[in-house]
Parts: structure tokens; sequence; C-alpha cells
């Protein structure tokens, strides 16, 4: 009994530890070498896409990366900066919001592109972008690199 308990314990926290994939297509499933995947790191939220609002983009379980599979295109992804930080060796806590930028790429099918951004190393630099948030887009296969505008 003891060994299926950890069996399953595993199991469940492995489950936890990989990507979330979210469809964010019409239709029925589509191979993975016809899409166009855009990875989301877990600290940015994903306001809208192309101008529609697309609260689905930001579910997922564990604390990786999300995968958006989308339909090839030309797409505008805006998004914004959100982490908790402990304050007092986590007695309390502050959550850091910064202002939304807008990722542009178009991507193909197969291809796999990032948001990215600098990553603050603290609260203090957490707080400094706060009005400031900025990033760039990275296709994983070419390297092409684009930065963000300011977003709405």
């Amino acid at each position: 009994m003891r060994r299926l308990f950890w069996v399953a314990l595993v199991g469940l926290l492995s489950g936890c530890a990989q990507q979330s994939h979210v469809k964010l297509y019409s239709g029925p499933e589509v191979p993975g070498v016809q899409l166009l995947v855009v990875e989301v790191p877990d600290a940015l939220e994903v306001l809208s896409i192309n101008g529609q609002e697309m609260p689905t983009a930001n579910a997922g379980f564990g604390t990786g990366t999300r995968s958006l599979h989308l339909r090839p295109g030309e797409y505008q992804i805006n998004a914004y900066y959100k982490n908790v930080f402990d304050i007092d060796g986590g007695l309390s806590h502050e959550v850091v919001r910064t202002r939304s930028a807008s990722y542009h790429l178009n991507g193909r099918a197969g291809e796999v592109w990032k948001l990215e951004y600098q990553e603050p190393a603290n609260l203090q630099e957490a707080q400094a972008m706060r009005d400031s948030f900025a990033g760039w887009a990275v296709n994983t296969r070419t390297g092409e690199r684009i930065a963000t505008s300011e977003g709405p």
C-alpha cells in the first residue's frame, strides 16, 4: 500500500511540473507540426491576442511555461508581468504587476516562439519596471528577435 501511495504521489508531482498546453484555435485537434507554438513564462499574464481577450491563455497547472497552440499567422500578444514576492522571510508578501507590453510575431507551422523579458532579481527591480515593462519574442529555430512595443 505504501508503494502505491509513492507511485501515485510521484505521478501527480511530475504532472504538475510539465508544461501546460493551451489550444487557442477552433475546430478539431491539429498535429503539432501544423501549428505555431508560443511559449509563455509563468510570470507573464496574457491580456489579449490580436485584440481579443483570452482568459484561457493563462490556464495551466504547475509553475512551468505555458505553450499556446495557435494556427500559423501574425499575432499581437498583450501581456504583463505579475509575481508575488515574500517580505520578511515570508511573513508578508507583495504582488508586483506591470503595465502591459505588446509582443509581435509572424509564426509559421512548426515554429516555436518564446515570449521573454529581463527577469527582475528582486522586489526592488520588479517595482522599478512597473511602468516600463518590455520584452521580446524569439523564434527558437531562427533566432529572430522582435522587441515589444508599449501595450494598451
